[in-house]
C-alpha cells in the first residue's frame, strides 16, 4: 500500500513539473550533409527524443535516464488539416536561429535573407543570426534553432 501512495505522489509530481519545467528544442539541418537532427530534452537527462533523418527516411529515439528505450522508423503521413492543428497549437517560446546560406544566383540569397527576416517577425523569435553568402559556388543551407516548448500545455491543447 505504502509503495502504491509513493508511486502515486511519484506520478503527480511528474505531472506538476510537466506543465511547469520547460522542455528544450534543437534542430539542426546541413544541407551539404544532408543531416537533419531534432532533439528535444525535458529534465535532461530523464527523458531525451532524437529524430533523425536517415537516407529518405526518419528515424525516432527516445532515451530514458540516457539508455535507449525506443527506436523506431517514422512514417510520413499526408498533409491534413489536424496536422495544421498541431502546428498552430504548439507555442513555442525563447526561439534562437542561427542561418548561415549561400545560392548560386545572389538574387535568391537576397530573397531568403528578406523572407527569413520576414518569417522571424510572425514567429516571435528572440534572436536571429543570419549569415547569407551572396558569392556562393554552391547552394547551401545551415540551420541551428532553439526553442523552449511547454509540453504539459501543449499535449493538453493536442487533445
Amino acid at each position: 500500500m505504502i509503495l502504491l501512495l509513493v508511486l502515486l505522489i511519484l506520478v503527480l509530481f511528474l505531472i506538476v513539473l510537466l506543465f511547469t519545467v520547460a522542455s528544450r528544442i534543437n534542430l539542426s539541418y546541413d544541407s551539404t550533409k544532408s543531416d537533419m537532427h531534432l532533439t528535444l530534452k525535458w529534465l535532461h537527462p530523464l527523458l531525451k527524443s532524437v529524430i533523425v533523418k536517415n537516407g529518405s527516411s526518419l528515424l525516432l529515439f527516445v532515451y530514458l535516464f540516457n539508455k535507449r528505450i525506443l527506436a523506431r522508423p517514422i512514417k510520413p503521413k499526408k498533409y491534413s488539416d489536424r496536422n495544421r492543428r498541431v502546428l498552430t497549437n504548439l507555442k513555442p517560446t525563447d526561439i534562437h536561429v542561427n542561418t548561415q546560406y549561400g545560392f548560386r544566383d545572389p538574387f535568391i540569397t537576397g530573397l531568403a535573407c528578406s523572407a527569413v527576416s520576414a518569417v522571424s517577425k510572425f514567429l516571435n523569435v528572440e534572436s536571429l543570426y543570419q549569415k547569407p553568402d551572396f558569392l556562393a559556388n554552391k547552394d547551401y543551407v545551415n540551420l541551428d534553432a532553439t526553442a523552449k516548448l511547454n509540453l504539459g500545455y501543449s499535449l493538453v491543447k493536442l487533445i
